[in-house]
């Protein structure tokens, strides 16, 4: 009985152990080797170097870009460059009265509508380009559904981004494609969760046939 209490309890040590990374992460802290190292032995923490070199190999790279793709980003470099300088201005109160009574646009206002005629420009050869091949649809952090139903809206942040953009406007996990660190992490702790539960089952079935033949049945 003294086995099987003590195997119970190793069971579950790491069995909350994992737990804890898993909540760790899920709280938005980092995850070290070291952690993974700790809880999961050296033949966890390969298993999850193995899976993050494999996701990284997946990934695509501004050298595989096609021209299409290259010529949206600039057109999306331009639109973004003017709201920038849009939100940047600042004016006072009685210069816009001024401007308004004489029907003339601020700089802020001839800014704002500029960007907004180039992110129109840069949705619209978007759509082109999407129509003509869908397999560019890979490049992009969300999908690309297009109309008033749509999940676009012609500003920096409704705009689609490149996967392998560096824009703070990219959506997040790029849309599920791609793991982060902590997904990976994640998904190896997890398992070891599960394998935790199966060997457990299966220790306790090897300790009933070993009791049961220690008592002669």
């Amino acid at each position: 009985m003294r086995l099987r209490a003590w195997i119970a309890y190793m069971r579950e040590l790491d069995k909350e152990k994992i737990k804890a990374l898993i909540k760790k992460i899920d709280d938005g802290k980092n995850v070290s080797k070291r952690d993974l190292l700790n809880t999961l032995g050296k033949s966890g923490l390969e298993q999850y170097e193995d899976m993050w070199e494999y996701e990284q190999s997946t990934r695509l790279t501004k050298d595989d870009k096609p021209e299409q793709i290259k010529k949206y980003e600039e057109m999306l470099k331009a639109a973004d460059f003017a709201a920038n300088r849009a939100s940047s201005i600042n004016y006072d109160r009685s210069n816009k009265a001024k401007l308004k009574t004489n029907n003339k646009l601020s700089g802020k206002e001839r800014l704002s509508d500029k960007s907004q005629s180039l992110y129109e420009d840069a949705l619209e050869f978007l759509q082109e380009i999407i129509y003509e091949d869908r397999s560019l649809e890979v490049w992009f952090d969300r999908a690309l559904i297009f109309g008033t139903e749509g999940t676009i809206s012609i500003d920096a942040v409704g705009m689609p981004r490149t996967v392998i953009s560096r824009s703070n406007n990219k959506q997040a996990s790029v849309n599920g494609r791609y793991k982060t660190k902590s997904d990976v992490k994640r998904e190896i702790l997890e398992q070891a969760l599960a394998e935790n539960d199966e060997n457990t089952q299966i220790d306790t079935e090897k300790l009933k046939r070993m009791l049961k033949g220690l008592k002669g049945d």
